[in-house]
């Protein structure tokens, strides 16, 4: 395989690692695997996701353990937490730009199975490729944006603190049987207290 060149895998999980997230909110309804907001991700978004993930690396499905889906929700928080901030700044990425990305990822790696085997080295099944790439865009636009004529180091920054103040403002509440939100690590940590047994698929 070629050597990966920085910038054409998408960064989702990556370039945003510092942003700093907010654990205020209501509670979650059992259907539910977290609410951004107003938003909620349904536990079978969550189920499927984790699924596609095992399967592409020939997993057991039915044997996801609790490690394997808080990391998974981790990246659908996130993501969630970019959709939202994209669309307060008015940020569109259309399905040709998407393509287009993917299709110069695929070139620079030498096809589409390769990109498939570096995606599923950041834990991305085949089922979210294109909404790896969309964030990934999505990111490079928001700096422009939110700080014009500055340098990529003062953008990220900028994108930092814009997704922090937004989680801060609207919350992020997960559901207790998949931890509780740690803000100072920047990811879900433990089971509450009143919950003994880490949930499994």
């Amino acid at each position: 395989m070629k050597p990966i060149r920085r910038g054409l895998i998408p960064a989702a999980g990556i370039a945003v690692v510092a942003i700093l997230l907010s654990a205020c909110g209501g509670p979650v309804a059992a259907s539910s695997a977290v609410i951004v907001g107003e938003q909620a991700v349904a536990n079978t978004t969550l189920d499927n996701y984790v699924s596609d993930l095992h399967r592409a690396l020939n997993q057991p499905v039915d044997q996801a353990d609790f490690e394997a889906m808080q990391a998974a929700l981790n990246r659908l928080i996130l993501e969630n937490l970019i959709d939202q901030s994209s669309a307060k700044l008015g940020i569109v990425i259309t399905d040709a730009d998407i393509q287009a990305a993917i299709a110069t990822a695929e070139a620079s790696l030498g096809g589409h199975d390769q990109l498939l085997a570096v995606l599923l080295e950041s834990q991305i099944p085949p089922s979210a490729i294109n909404n790896a790439f969309r964030l990934s865009l999505t990111l490079e636009k928001m700096g422009p944006v939110l700080v014009p004529g500055t340098d990529t180091k003062a953008q990220q920054q900028a994108v930092y603190d814009y997704v922090f103040q937004l989680a801060a403002e609207i919350g992020v509440t997960p559901n207790p049987r998949y931890g509780t939100w740690d803000a100072a690590q920047l990811t879900l940590g433990a089971l509450p207290s009143d919950l003994s047994t880490p949930v499994s698929k």
